[in-house]
């Protein structure tokens, strides 16, 4: 029962994470699209369709997609390349600081901090992909982790309720202290 419970977490925090980082992306890109369009450049759906696909990418898909979107920037028109590093930024700081967290945090249930330390260890160990898959893998352990853990905190609490005579369903009351009121009578 635990194993099938285990997996179906597994498969909700998997899925929960692909979906909103494609439906972030999707929303990111358009923004980005709609502003591209605003400012004129050249090619504005190629710049908003790379930018949505490396947004997948956490952390450092927007830099790759922005580095990307720059070199064909230097060919066709570079004095744009100032607009598009801002439009980058304020859009990406939009996703990080407002959308991103609100929603992959109830979604998913893994830390910032962990979310950081897997993409590294994901992306140096696997490359793009390791980047890509890191998060989903790690909250799954990360569940995983917790309900390991959370099994041996109740194993040992019913082995030390069984040696007091407690069962593990008795509420277990601490000794009363006397209190001023106590005194006082």
């Amino acid at each position: 029962r635990d194993a099938t419970q285990t997996l179906r977490e597994s498969n909700r925090v998997f899925t929960a994470y692909i979906s909103v980082k494609i439906l972030t992306s999707i929303g990111l890109g358009f923004a980005q699209y709609i502003a591209f369009l605003v400012f004129q450049f050249p090619y504005a759906l190629l710049f908003a369709v790379i930018m949505t696909v490396t947004n997948i990418i956490p952390y450092f898909g927007p830099v790759i997609g922005t580095v990307l979107c720059g070199l064909l920037l230097l060919t066709v028109n570079p004095s744009l390349i100032i607009t598009l590093v801002i439009i980058s930024v304020v859009a990406q700081q939009l996703e990080s600081n407002l959308i991103t967290p609100r929603i992959m945090g109830t979604k998913v249930g893994l830390p910032a901090f962990w979310i950081l330390v897997v993409i590294l260890l994901g992306g140096g160990m696997f490359g793009l992909l390791g980047m890509v898959l890191s998060v989903p893998v790690g909250a799954i352990l990360y569940n995983l982790c917790s309900v390991l853990i959370n099994q041996r905190i109740k194993t040992k609490s019913q082995r030390e309720a069984a040696r007091s005579g407690h069962t593990p369903d008795d509420p277990i009351v601490p000794p009363r202290t006397a209190t001023n009121d106590d005194l006082t009578d």
